[in-house]
């Protein structure tokens, strides 16, 4: 896969995408998405702020919850958090593998791809 902006003009910008099949896709970049409006960044810095802020206040949260609450009571809650997390990225991975099996079968019906079945 490859990407190459192409600079027609002052006032227009082509983007050509390729990919491993040779299927080339050339778009003209929207005047929106090659200059950035009047307040975008003012709002872009408020957005930042924001979440700094957030980020801050939960911090600060969860340092009082901390010492109220005992180290039990947050490590207890921690180790809940962690094993739901791996559950979801072992269901994630196994999804993934069924997609690639039929992603394979697919390609393989189609004559793009020798068989890779294991």
């Amino acid at each position: 896969t490859a990407i190459y902006p192409f600079q027609v003009s002052h006032k227009q910008q082509l983007l050509a995408v390729g990919d491993q099949l040779g299927t080339l896709h050339i778009v003209e970049v929207p005047w929106s998405f090659r200059h950035s409006s009047s307040s975008e960044v003012a709002s872009m810095e408020t957005f930042f702020e924001r979440e700094v802020n957030r980020v801050v206040y939960f911090e600060k949260l969860a340092k009082e919850r901390g010492t109220r609450g005992g180290e039990e009571e947050v490590g207890g809650g921690h180790q809940e958090f962690e094993g739901s997390r791996i559950l979801e990225e072992e269901k994630a991975k196994e999804e993934y593998r069924i997609y690639l099996e039929l992603e394979n079968k697919l390609l393989t019906q189609l004559g793009l791809r020798e068989d890779l079945s294991v």
